[in-house]
């Protein structure tokens, strides 16, 4: 069904609670709008939906979402995922291996994305080793490089972690005359020398943080 897009004919894309561009709609909004198929926030008569939900205290604004729309349009089709909703929910290859649709933010002015996912640690208040597992690389910066754009956003979760790609990340930034923001912070345990080096050569988007996780 996604391959073919099945007997979809607009889909409408609500995101919950984002803090920052929702990679998972930009994704979904590619997947379709590569089959011709009408997507986005303004959907006025969709016939699928796609709920985001990033924060697990927010779940209940997922259901009524859902609620709503299954009043508003019978027999709509309702996905509701991300962190918040359910944690081992993932996008069908089809879909996770599409570029970002930007247009779906116009007030973007950075590419995003994940070099890694999961972490080394396991701290106890955080859902990254249940949801991603170990850490593992996922794709080369080169992929999210976007020329139209002076910043990358990273999400990884933990991005010094793996030291050498961590190095050529600051290689690109570096020869590409980018700016880096880390959205998850940078692991303080893991600071050396050689890592601070790398460090003083980037020019952040933001203030670069640290995260501590445990004094």
């Amino acid at each position: 069904k996604y391959e073919k897009g099945g007997s979809v004919m607009s889909v409408l894309l609500i995101d919950i609670d984002s803090k920052i561009p929702n990679l998972a709609l930009m994704k979904v909004s590619a997947y379709y709008k590569s089959k011709g198929i009408p997507v986005g926030f303004d959907i006025d008569v969709p016939d699928k939906a796609y709920i985001s939900v990033i924060f697990a205290h927010n779940r209940a604004y997922g259901r009524s979402a859902a609620t709503m729309l299954k009043a508003l349009y019978p027999g709509i089709e309702i996905d509701i995922g991300r962190p918040g909703y359910d944690l081992h929910k993932v996008l069908p290859d089809c879909i996770e291996s599409m570029q970002p649709d930007y247009s779906l933010y116009p007030e973007i002015d950075y590419a995003m994305g994940f070099t890694t996912r999961g972490c080394i640690r396991k701290c106890p208040f955080c859902i990254v080793p249940v949801k991603e597992g170990k850490l593992k690389h996922i794709q080369p910066i080169e992929s999210i490089y976007r020329p139209e754009f002076d910043a990358i956003k990273l999400l990884d979760n933990n991005v010094m972690a793996d030291r050498d790609n961590f190095k050529h990340i600051v290689d690109f930034y570096e020869m590409h005359e980018l700016k880096l923001d880390v959205s998850q912070g940078l692991d303080i345990r893991l600071l050396d020398d050689e890592l601070a080096a790398y460090i003083g050569r980037i020019r952040p988007l933001k203030t670069l943080t640290f995260a501590f996780d445990s004094l």
